[in-house]
């Protein structure tokens, strides 16, 4: 069997060098500016607590991914939400979009169990600086290992990605 398994590792290992020899790999063109002012990166404290990436599809559509844990640390979670931004309430010169949407949380504990809730954020994004901060909370069911209420409480911090500006000579 262990001889069998070298002779296939050693037959992929030699049919992929030829393959990469005999052809040019395909460029592909990658806007620089593809994340700019659409994608952010950042922190989250409360339930769940974690790393966070959020990508603005259109001006009212955002998705949202989290890779943290829950707020006593027992437990991994992987979650992400949809928000469509229902009401941009402008305070003066402050504009702050209030989203509401789905969301989904993987808890990795034991026993596996997930919540699924309807969320609400309000957050501001700041002119001067590529700073965005929010607010969250929401309500849902807790699944799988039994049926409970599933919530979701949070504040997040989040850099916004900018656009590449032309150096001046």
């Amino acid at each position: 069997m262990r001889k069998i398994l070298l002779v296939l590792c050693a037959v992929l290992i030699a049919g992929s060098l030829a393959y990469a020899k005999e052809k040019e790999p395909k460029t592909i063109k990658v806007d620089k500016n593809l994340l700019a002012n659409r994608a952010m990166v950042g922190v989250q404290i409360g339930q769940p607590l974690g790393a966070v990436f959020g990508y603005h599809f259109t001006k009212t559509i955002e998705g949202n991914l989290l890779l943290g844990t829950n707020f006593g640390f027992d437990y991994f979670v992987l979650g992400g939400n949809a928000l469509f931004t229902v009401i941009n309430f402008d305070v003066g010169k402050t504009v702050l979009p209030f989203s509401v949407g789905p969301a989904v949380f993987a808890n990795f504990a034991a026993p596996f169990n997930m919540d699924i809730l309807g969320v609400a954020r309000l957050e501001y994004t700041f002119k001067d600086t590529p700073v965005n901060i929010y607010a969250e909370g929401g309500l849902g069911v807790n699944a799988f290992d039994a049926v409970a209420i599933g919530w979701t409480a949070s504040a997040g911090v989040r850099y916004v990605f900018q656009e590449k500006k032309p150096k001046k000579k």
